[in-house]
């Protein structure tokens, strides 16, 4: 059972990274491959510093019952030359990453880079190369996520809070 297992897995995920390569080969399509390539290398480094930022910037100030802006948060957050720096190297060494792993669902980031550069297409459609919002409303669907992890009652339950007056309102009573 274990065998048959362990082979239905390596099967699917190796199903699973192929499907991966062709999701990015349709997106390129559309934008082109360098606007993919670029997106990717963006993903690689924001997942990550959101995950950090939530951790070390937000759960403190949720724990003693403040919401702050998240969105506007994460964009302070990112524009901080260190900050941005470090997730900037962490992504630039995943484009050069290891191999896939028998149960890794997605391709290594250097290996999709890799083949959106092979592609040879040019951008079809109108889109132009100026950077569009994908969200009308980003602070909204932060919280709307948010809401979905801890649940809406605990989040509305959450004061507001500015980020300009968390120092004196909370760590400076901490202190």
């Amino acid at each position: 059972f274990n065998g048959y297992g362990r082979m239905f897995m390596r099967l699917t995920m190796a199903v699973s990274r192929q499907q991966e390569f062709v999701a990015d080969e349709t997106a390129a399509r559309l934008s082109g491959s360098a606007p993919m390539v670029s997106a990717l290398q963006k993903v690689a480094m924001l997942a990550p510093a959101y995950s950090m930022y939530l951790q070390h910037e937000v759960l403190p100030i949720l724990r003693y019952g403040f919401l702050p802006p998240l969105a506007e948060g994460f964009d302070r957050f990112i524009a901080s030359p260190e900050t941005r720096n470090a997730f900037d190297k962490m992504a630039r060494e995943q484009t050069t990453g290891d191999d896939a792993g028998e149960f890794d669902t997605h391709p290594p980031l250097s290996e999709r880079v890799a083949a959106l550069q092979r592609l040879p297409i040019a951008r079809i459609g109108g889109t132009s190369d100026s950077a569009l919002p994908m969200l009308n409303n980003p602070e909204k669907h932060a919280r709307l996520l948010l809401e979905h992890n801890a649940g809406v009652d605990s989040v509305r339950q959450l004061n507001a809070i500015q980020w300009d007056d968390v120092g004196d309102s909370i760590y400076a009573k901490e202190w």
